[in-house]
């Protein structure tokens, strides 16, 4: 066990100023933001099934009046409808609150589909700072007061409707032989508690590797390899750099968290060895 944790933590430690490994793990946000495990599957409530009916229904009638939808698109813009179709049917809503809630969806994917073609085409260090300025455009769960504004629906109501789709296979879940990813964002809370680190610095590097995470899950293959490679070949200089004009902090104050992070994991790897 102990040399298997070693490892990890080598390995984690060698990335220095890599973005990825430091910002989806060490940087996360503090514990008190934090979902509580989710209960044994038995416990979990899981919402009535779709109708995939109305879902086909939907789904080949967009591809043809819709041309403009991606396939991701069209797909929850068709499980929405079926689910305010549902929502008619048991009377949660009425049929002029569901005609406004349509015609709010298509409008919302269309201004979400036109902003994330607008963000493909942005330097990675702009996406984070592009994706706060289009929240509006690209969540829709910030459209929420603004949709229950103009159809009268609750918002409570909305959340229940216009839930996102389910998985295709859903797998059990796995045991944890070692929770690494929990163990990390708890030592870099600890860090932020010291005074070591600041909060708003953790922010800054959060947002700035989910910008990079939600960008590279737009790109396509060949942008992918591309963007890898290129990524591949730069130096640890460069990537700081790159990392210091993504999140607005200096390259000497990047410096010191990542000798801040590694000086302090030794530490805690050496304490909590056994003699």
């Amino acid at each position: 066990m102990k040399k298997s944790l070693t490892k990890k933590l080598s390995a984690a430690l060698l990335v220095g100023c890599t973005t990825l490994i430091l910002g989806s793990t060490a940087f996360a946000a503090p514990n008190d933001r934090q979902m509580p495990p989710p209960p044994p599957p038995h416990q979990q409530m899981m919402p009535p099934p779709m109708n995939f009916d109305k879902f086909r229904e939907y789904n080949e009638q967009f591809q043809q009046k819709y041309t403009w939808m991606y396939t991701t698109t069209r797909h929850q813009a068709a499980a929405n409808f079926a689910e305010i179709d549902k929502a008619l049917d048991n009377n949660k809503i009425s049929a002029t609150q569901a005609d406004k809630l349509k015609r709010k969806m298509i409008s919302f994917y269309k201004n979400q589909q036109n902003a994330f073609d607008e963000m493909r085409k942005l330097e990675r260090r702009d996406t984070f700072k592009y994706r706060r300025e289009k929240r509006d455009d690209l969540s829709l769960r910030a459209n929420f007061q603004d949709i229950s504004e103009s159809t009268t629906i609750p918002v409570d109501t909305l959340k229940e409707i216009l839930r996102p789709l389910p998985p295709r296979h859903v797998k059990p879940p796995r045991p944890a032989k070692d929770n690494l990813d929990q163990r990390l964002r708890d030592f870099t809370n600890q860090l932020i508690q010291d005074g070591k680190i600041s909060q708003q610095e953790v922010d800054s590097i959060s947002d700035f590797v989910q910008s990079g995470h939600d960008k590279f899950r737009q790109m396509d293959k060949t942008q992918r390899d591309e963007l890898l490679n290129q990524y591949k070949n730069m130096t640890d200089q460069q990537r700081l750099q790159q990392f210091a004009d993504g999140t607005g902090i200096s390259v000497e104050r990047l410096e010191e968290i990542f000798n801040i992070f590694k000086t302090e994991m030794q530490n805690k790897v050496s304490q909590d060895s056994p003699a």
